[in-house]
């Protein structure tokens, strides 16, 4: 019987796996991080992490194409977070947010991450509570709640955690929803972090 064993991965790609995998999970403060150590690891040879520069050259290339596309300029604003232009990404979700023709949760949710990467948590504040508006996101509780904790504002933090511990209630027992894990374990950080 013969046995095929998959190549092995170069070292400058050895991490490409776990970016993707943070990537595809929305976890892109750690992506980001990720990103940033391969690139200085590898001497900007990783091939992933300059996918992402790469994207960015396209989306912005598509931006010009067709200025008006909401899509374009969030894809663009996202590779810039991704690689960590935070205050380049800000003004790309103003950019967004300006074209856009109603309100959109991840515009709103991600300028709020990017503010916040860029010492301004009143108006990451003011856009995480625009994007709880627009959707009720767990993400976006908990990157409030977390505001309230930096600034020392436990009272605040426990509110925010309550009131999505019992959206996360409410939509974990309305009939036909699937219990996902992740819902559960955000579930479970809350009432850690309430009781705590």
């Amino acid at each position: 019987m013969l046995f095929v064993t998959a190549p092995e991965s170069p070292i400058l790609e050895s991490r490409n796996w776990l970016i993707h995998i943070h990537y595809c999970r929305r976890e892109f403060d750690v992506c980001r991080m990720y990103i940033q150590e391969e690139l200085e690891r590898s001497s900007r040879m990783a091939e992933y992490p300059n996918y992402i520069m790469e994207s960015l050259e396209y989306f912005q290339t598509c931006h010009v194409l067709n200025p008006r596309s909401v899509d374009n300029i969030k894809q663009v604003a996202r590779s810039l977070y991704l690689l960590g232009r935070h205050r380049l990404a800000v003004e790309a979700y103003l950019e967004a947010e300006a074209v856009a023709t109603k309100p959109d949760w991840a515009i709103y949710h991600n300028l709020g991450l990017c503010l916040v990467h860029v010492g301004e948590q009143a108006k990451a504040k003011d856009n995480f509570l625009r994007a709880l508006q627009c959707s009720r996101q767990e993400e976006t509780y908990m990157a409030l709640a977390k505001i309230h904790l930096l600034e020392d504002d436990i009272e605040g933090a426990i509110w925010i955690y309550k009131t999505a511990l019992h959206l996360i209630k409410a939509t974990l027992s309305a009939p036909g929803c699937a219990r996902t894990p992740i819902s559960q374990s955000l579930a479970l950080q809350f009432i850690a972090r309430v009781v705590a």
